[in-house]
């Protein structure tokens, strides 16, 4: 469709609307879980302690990330007003539309507006980034919006012929990487401009007294990090520790089995992820992919960087899907740009994907009448206008899509904003009402009313939920940390089967599925 299309714009307006909303709809309502708490808890002991420097978890030492998104995190806690949901969760969503907007920019500059702009809406709204970990206050997304500013910073200096800047702005962005999640943030650097720079056989910038600015300037920031840790704790204790975690994802780790099913699975579920936009690999695997990306100066780049990169996470058996979110934005680059010329290819890989397209909005529009119906969403008063109204809602996108008035990628973009509305109004209320961390969370409430004004802790080396220490943090106004000196007076939470003498337990529950108790002597 043509950049200037008044159509395109103004479904581009819609879908940029929607899309925001839905980030933003209902983003306190969950519960925190899986690694959330973690990354809530550890600022809240450093808020606690007012030492920024240090990351702690229960009162010990936590040495496997640097704290930069635990400043991220204590920042939006000062802005609005605590350390919760709400507050957690949006420097992820922040970042997702950063990395949107970054897109569009690149995408705008130096391809067209167009471009830019269905670039940006597929990121949004591809599958795993936006049903799932854009509603999470994790670290991976954060990350990856730093990293992809560090490329897009590598591409768009070099075009400009800005030395200086190139590298003073990737290597400032990648050591708030490091910060952030460590020893990967090296990797990028080293690959990315080897790969850049020997593509470019530009070896006379490579090897330039800016790159060695950029290097300085890198140093200078880890290094006064670090210095400013050995002033409370020992490095001796950390850096061991950052080493060891990268190596815990490496085949030498795993095992050769593992890397073997990796290798297979790996790839397909990055495709998986990238639902339903992923399908558009339909217009890239043709003869001449290589040179079909090679025609855009910003596409070949985008390609070439995640050519570079991803195959670490490939031949890495403990390698996560999230780990790949600074590369999505590369790989819709690639596969919009193979969408843009699928013209050159023979009409039946349209049809095919007009076909998929078809079947996917037609499915939401006939299976979301069963909202209405779902047992475990029987507490909603609104659950059967919700099935019956977006079943409506989808059924209008799809015979809109049906008569040609819509295109297909938009048609994708509007039917994942609305699922993803959908899902605000059902999954996460439901969560909310019925799942573990709505457990964990009772579980603080009731702790906290038992032992309120009394000391807490959690007895010698043992752990519960994380969940259930944030919310028990929340409710307390003071952190949860580990104690191995019983004492009178004093609450303690600790496996059911502790052989404390002469205790009185005050209250029981289960911590993957083993009981507990809060108990006095």
């Amino acid at each position: 469709m043509p950049a200037n299309n008044r159509s395109e714009h103004t479904l581009f307006i819609l879908s940029a609307l929607l899309l925001p909303a839905g980030l933003l709809l209902n983003l306190g309502t969950q519960p925190l879980y899986l690694e959330e708490p973690r990354r809530a808890l550890i600022a809240m002991e450093m808020w606690e302690r007012s030492n920024w420097w240090v990351p702690t978890e229960l009162g010990d030492f936590y040495y496997n990330k640097p704290p930069f998104f635990n400043w991220i995190l204590m920042l939006s806690a000062a802005l609005l007003g605590g350390f919760h949901e709400w507050a957690m969760r949006l420097p992820t969503v922040l970042s997702t539309l950063g990395m949107a907007a970054l897109l569009y920019f690149m995408g705008q500059r130096y391809v067209d507006a167009a471009f830019g702009r269905i670039s940006a809406l597929l990121f949004l709204s591809c599958g795993s980034v936006l049903l799932f970990f854009s509603h999470l206050g994790e670290i991976d997304l954060f990350y990856a919006f730093i990293s992809f500013g560090g490329f897009a910073a590598l591409f768009h200096f070099y075009q400009i012929r800005k030395d200086g800047l190139l590298f003073l702005v990737f290597y400032a962005l990648h050591a708030v990487g490091f910060l952030t999640k460590g020893l990967p943030s090296l990797l990028f650097i080293a690959l990315s401009l080897s790969a850049w720079f020997a593509w470019q056989r530009d070896f006379r910038r490579f090897f330039s007294w800016a790159h060695l600015a950029g290097i300085g300037l890198f140093a200078a920031l880890i290094g006064g990090y670090l210095y400013q840790y050995s002033r409370f704790h020992s490095l001796a204790l950390l850096l061991p520790q950052w080493v060891g975690q990268a190596g815990e994802r490496t085949v030498a780790e795993q095992g050769w089995q593992k890397l073997a099913f990796h290798l297979v699975h790996y790839p397909l579920d990055t495709l998986k992820d990238l639902l339903p936009f992923s399908l558009l690999i339909l217009f890239l695997l043709r003869r001449d992919w290589l040179p079909l990306l090679q025609r855009n100066a910003w596409v070949g780049f985008s390609a070439l960087i995640f050519a570079a990169n991803f195959p670490v996470y490939w031949l890495s058996p403990g390698a996560k899907q999230r780990y790949l979110y600074m590369l999505f934005p590369l790989i819709i680059v690639a596969l919009v740009w193979a969408w843009r010329h699928a013209q050159e290819l023979k009409p039946w890989r349209s049809k095919a994907f007009r076909v998929l397209v078809g079947v996917f909005v037609g499915a939401l529009a006939l299976g979301s009448p069963a909202i209405g119906f779902a047992d475990d969403l029987a507490f909603l008063s609104y659950r059967h206008w919700l099935g019956f109204g977006s079943a409506a809602v989808f059924g209008m996108l799809f015979w809109t899509w049906l008569r040609r008035k819509l295109p297909d990628l938009y048609a994708l973009v509007l039917a994942m904003a609305i699922l993803r509305i959908v899902f605000d109004l059902s999954v996460l209320p439901q969560r909310a009402q019925h799942s573990g961390a709505q457990y964990d969370r009772q579980t603080a409430v009731d702790i906290a009313r038992i032992t309120a004004g009394k000391p807490l802790y959690i007895y010698g080396d043992e752990r519960i939920s994380f969940t259930t220490v944030y919310y028990l943090n929340r409710l307390r106004g003071q952190v949860l940390v580990r104690n191995a000196e019983a004492k009178k007076g004093v609450f303690y939470i600790a496996p059911d089967d502790h052989s404390a003498p002469l205790r009185t337990v005050y209250y029981r529950f289960e911590y993957d599925k083993a009981p507990y108790v809060l108990f006095q002597l």
